[in-house]
């Protein structure tokens, strides 16, 4: 498991702000990022101050069953939460 945080999402909902979101925990199998990745820009970076609460409770609910990772590309989840948070995702 790869555990990243995605900063500058794109809300249609605060049109007026370019960046206004981060995602602080998001959990993605090895191939995900394997297949999202095109460039490393930073390696061993310290952990974001935020990290923690997202990835406790994530932790928590996997250790029940009551959670998993993400195995679709980065930029896909990206989308699909910028789509939830300003409304105009389609629900299944």
């Amino acid at each position: 498991m790869v555990h990243v945080q995605v900063n500058g999402l794109n809300l249609k909902s605060v049109p007026k702000l370019i960046e206004c979101g981060t995602a602080s925990h998001l959990p993605f199998s090895e191939e995900s990022i394997e297949a999202s990745v095109t460039n490393l820009l930073r390696a061993n970076q310290p952990l974001p101050e935020d990290y923690k609460e997202g990835y406790e409770t994530w932790y928590n609910a996997f250790m029940e069953g009551k959670a998993g990772v993400f195995t679709m590309p980065v930029a896909r989840v990206v989308n699909m939460i910028e789509e939830t948070m300003s409304g105009t995702g389609q629900s299944k």
